[in-house]
């Protein structure tokens, strides 16, 4: 086949899911697309305005333009306006197959691979463009975070985020900052607002023994 689709084993996709993203792809052929995604229906659109507000001073994951920001933490679109974005998420992303002919999942990331479908369509999207497509639509039922304890969660999603920052993002002032800020920010919701106090434990512990950076490989 010429595409290659990637699911999570706990998504649930609409059935036009298929056939929406390969008339999206047939559509889009003069443009140079290196991968679709599609949208997460079930999520909640407006969190409470204290997360909100966290989220956005604090350089963490929240729902928004589907870009990457300064800390490397994405913003994940779920919108129903298309565009094009600079991250695909990897409980549903698909790829012509010959991105893979360019580039290859990154190796570091073992086990719970945090990050790892923002670390490789980030690196494919400063070659090819990324498109998302609302009208294809799924369930993610998110069981992830049941089967992981807090300690181990925070543990490797820091550990990863601070490979993938040293691995992709600049080194400029504004970067690091942001990265820096995106740890306060992990540990005062952890710490002061959810009050778990191994979660914090994991997040030193992912700072104390980093993976070791590589300057973008694998392309």
């Amino acid at each position: 086949g010429k595409y290659v689709f990637f699911f999570d084993d706990d998504v649930v996709l609409d059935s036009d899911y298929i056939r929406i993203i390969m008339e999206t792809f047939s559509h889009l052929q003069g443009v140079q697309l290196g991968g679709l995604t599609g949208r997460i229906v079930n999520i909640e659109e407006r969190p409470e305005l204290w997360e909100t507000i966290l989220k956005m001073v604090f350089f963490l994951s929240d729902l928004g333009d589907g870009k990457i920001k300064l800390s490397g933490f994405p913003s994940l679109r779920i919108d129903e306006k298309a565009s094009y974005v600079g991250f695909l998420s990897g409980c549903n992303m698909v790829y012509p197959k010959a991105i893979f002919s360019e580039f290859m999942f990154d190796e570091n990331l073992t086990g719970y691979s945090y990050m790892e479908d923002v670390d490789l369509s980030y690196r494919v999207s400063k070659k090819y463009r990324l498109y998302y497509q609302p009208k294809a639509k799924l369930k993610h039922l998110s069981t992830t975070y049941k089967s992981v304890d807090s300690r181990s969660l925070r543990r490797i999603m820091v550990r990863n985020h601070y490979y993938l920052f040293r691995k992709n993002l600049p080194k400029d002032l504004p970067h690091l900052f942001a990265f820096a800020m995106s740890i306060v920010g992990l540990l005062l919701y952890n710490g002061l607002i959810m009050k778990d106090i191994l979660s914090c434990i994991g997040i030193v512990e992912g700072l104390m023994k980093p993976l070791k950076a590589v300057e973008r490989p694998y392309e």
